[in-house]
């Protein structure tokens, strides 16, 4: 294996209406046109298939399947918009939940680039994560005006399912959802929220019997196009059933025990540069199980939304070389390598028959998304720290320069009208008192019971201060300088005391501090036009700020 790479970090920004973009806007149409040339692979082959032929395949594919989908959802053709093109495609993508604005942000940037560099833009929606809550943080007032945050649930999860399969069973609950979000606001809520202006079209999605993370993503879509963003959407798992898709699965899974010691072993090489301890972080590592090998995707079906892991066994036994697929709990299928070769996709509406979903995880999922779909992929910092693992994968099994990629994020913190600029932090109010009780000779003389007495031993110390006995005869100037520092420290004792007495009232204050700087309240909460205008011009000024 090559010697590890340079791992780059990603911080949020810190400030409100600040965004990060890294590698910057300047930068991006070289890095496109680089992907495009490093990816004209004829050499590189997935699954018999070169990587060139199945990117075009690819490529077509999701823009068909875009245009098909805004029809789908809107019953109408997109108006006042150039259809999509194959040629140049910038992509992104996210769990169809109720984010915060830093991830929405994506979205804005993405129009805003695509119209910059002549290239469509498209948003992938990643409906085979798991919904883990349905439930949004909202901040609000307790009984003594203090501010706090509440969680409030759109309805409760009997248990965690992938979004695509998750429908809701408390209607009545999603049709009060945003009445309850504004009571739990109270003086918070403006009016109307992003949440008023898309619930209707959640419910009549709803309605229509499509899954709660379709719904979701329509609404917010909606949204979007009315307020000129020019990005298209795709829900992943419609991009399974697919010629590209099925040669990238089968080339991981053809020699899944080689593929699994290249993903272990730079998941290890990560964690260990990382000092990472934690087990399922960032990956879990794929395991052997006997004659089974987990390979990097998930399985679940209508009857049982429970995501499994998925299994191949390699049986080179018989005369025709076999892999049996399993989820070790029941489920299990054969193909020959030869029907994988030959007729992939077939192969794969087999293994998916019965109401059977074969899906990517974290890191497939955008491996997939960059090898074959896009020539530049627009992350989130959590999706482009951990991708650089995906990079690492990548290089290593196909040999090839994985391909460039960006990180953006942005900070809008919710209007909440509170003034944090005067809040000292608690390590102010330590450092101070701590400097205080060691420099007393310093502070207002005010500040001493005995201010004359005071006075004379400021001035003994500072004399003693003058003339620094060496080490080892320091022993009388010592304690001479301990009995003035106490005398001291008991006549300031009133001040020094009420310094220590704010401490927790500036703890209180630096939690306050916390929550009101908090960049993950949903987008939902927001006023529209205050968010989205806020969005627009972050987007704008990151790319024409170079």
């Amino acid at each position: 294996m090559s010697s590890p790479p340079h791992y780059r970090s990603y911080r949020t920004p810190a400030e409100h209406g600040r965004a990060l973009c890294e590698p910057p806007f300047c930068q991006w149409q070289d890095a496109l046109l680089e992907n495009q040339q490093s990816l004209l692979h004829d050499s590189v082959t997935l699954n018999g298939r070169s990587l060139s032929d199945l990117r075009s395949i690819a490529r077509s594919k999701l823009v068909s399947l875009a245009i098909e989908y805004h029809q789908e959802c809107f019953g109408e053709s997109r108006k006042n918009a150039t259809l999509p093109a194959p040629d140049r495609l910038i992509l992104s993508g996210h769990q169809p939940e109720l984010f915060h604005p830093g991830v929405w942000f994506k979205n804005f940037l993405l129009s805003d680039s695509a119209k910059r560099l002549q290239a469509t833009a498209i948003n992938l929606i990643i409906d085979q994560d798991l919904c883990r809550t349905l439930a949004i943080k909202v901040p609000t007032h307790d009984s003594n005006g203090r501010l706090r945050v509440e969680s409030v649930s759109i309805e409760s999860l009997a248990k965690t399912q992938p979004w695509e399969m998750l429908h809701p069973s408390q209607i009545e609950d999603w049709k009060s959802f945003p009445q309850r979000v504004r009571t739990t606001l109270g003086p918070f809520a403006s009016s109307p929220t992003i949440l008023d202006e898309m619930w209707p079209i959640v419910l009549t999605t709803l309605e229509k019997g499509r899954a709660v993370g379709e719904a979701l993503a329509l609404a917010r879509h909606t949204l979007e196009q009315q307020w000129g963003l020019e990005t298209w959407e795709v829900p992943l798992s419609r991009l399974i059933p697919t010629e590209s898709f099925a040669a990238f699965f089968f080339e991981t899974v053809r020699n899944p025990l080689h593929f699994l010691e290249i993903y272990n072993t730079c998941r290890n090489e990560y964690r260990s540069l990382h000092r990472i301890r934690n087990q399922v972080h960032p990956v879990p590592a794929l395991e052997l199980s006997a004659d089974w090998v987990e390979v990097p995707f998930w399985i679940y079906s209508k009857s049982e939304t429970t995501r499994r892991s998925l299994w191949c066994r390699v049986d080179s036994q018989s005369d025709a070389k076999q892999i049996h697929f399993s989820d070790r709990l029941g489920w299990e299928k054969t193909i020959s390598t030869e029907e994988m070769r030959n007729h992939p996709l077939e192969a794969l509406r087999y293994l998916q028959s019965e109401g059977v979903c074969i899906r990517t995880r974290a890191l497939t999922t955008t491996m997939y998304a960059r090898l074959l779909l896009s020539d530049f992929f627009v992350h989130g910092i959590g999706g482009g720290k951990y991708d650089q693992l995906t990079d690492r994968i990548l290089s290593e099994w196909l040999k090839i320069k994985p391909p460039n990629y960006s990180v953006a994020s942005a900070t809008i913190h919710f209007p909440l009208g509170i003034d944090t600029s005067q809040i000292k932090s608690v390590a102010e109010f330590r450092s101070q008192w701590w400097y205080e009780r060691h420099h007393l000779e310093r502070i207002d003389s005010d500040s001493f019971r005995d201010q004359n007495r005071a006075a004379e031993l400021s001035e003994d110390k500072r004399k003693l201060l003058t003339v620094i006995p060496e080490r080892g005869s320091k022993r009388v100037w010592h304690q001479r300088m301990q009995s003035i520092n106490h005398e001291l420290q008991e006549s300031a004792k009133e001040r020094l005391d009420g310094l220590l007495n704010q401490i927790p009232q500036a703890e209180q204050s630096q939690r306050q501090r916390s929550m009101a700087l908090s960049r993950e309240f949903s987008f939902g909460l927001f006023p529209q036009k205050v968010l989205m205008n806020g969005l627009q011009e972050l987007a704008t000024s990151t790319t024409s700020a170079c």
